[in-house]
């Protein structure tokens, strides 16, 4: 297996750096380079290279991701929108059931036990639906996480 890694030196705007590509540990410099097809705007620290669908790329700010977060207390079934899922089960235990796999195809949700009690939180598949093979999850201990993507079928551990 070939591990592949793009080098770029940056120093102001993108023309006249240096490019590399790194193979296996040995770094290979093309002969030619398609420097007019990027468009290196205002390069700052921190932003990232993003390609426009048309064999052109661009330097810009990452994309904030927001996410949605919900605290619940007591059964609940959960959306595709909720992002985080805060569960403080404090007043007892209590069960959190996923969204149909079919309709949550590239969700991904975040579920963390935020209180200190005993008080287990369930987390359970859509009918019979999977979670990494199983079709519960617990989160027992304060501060445990369930990070899990769905494939459309069935819920991944990540």
């Amino acid at each position: 297996m070939r591990n592949l890694l793009l080098v770029g030196v940056l120093i102001g705007a993108l023309t006249g750096s240096v490019f590399a590509a790194e193979i296996d540990g040995k770094y290979h410099v093309p002969k030619t380079i398609a420097a007019t097809k990027i468009n290196s705007g205002a390069a700052s620290s921190g932003y990232v290279l993003k390609a426009d669908g048309s064999g052109g790329a661009s330097f810009s700010a990452p994309s904030a991701v927001a996410l949605t977060a919900v605290t619940k207390t007591a059964n609940y079934t959960a959306t595709t929108s909720d992002g985080i899922i805060r569960c403080d089960a404090t007043g007892g235990t209590f069960q959190i059931t996923l969204p149909a796999a079919a309709s949550s195809s590239g969700t991904t949700l975040y579920v963390k036990k935020v209180d200190s009690s005993a008080n287990a939180v369930t987390i359970k598949g859509n009918s019979s639906e999977l979670i990494d093979l199983a079709n519960t999850f617990l989160l027992v201990n304060p501060g445990d996480t369930l990070q899990i993507y769905c494939n459309g079928t069935n819920w991944d551990i990540l």
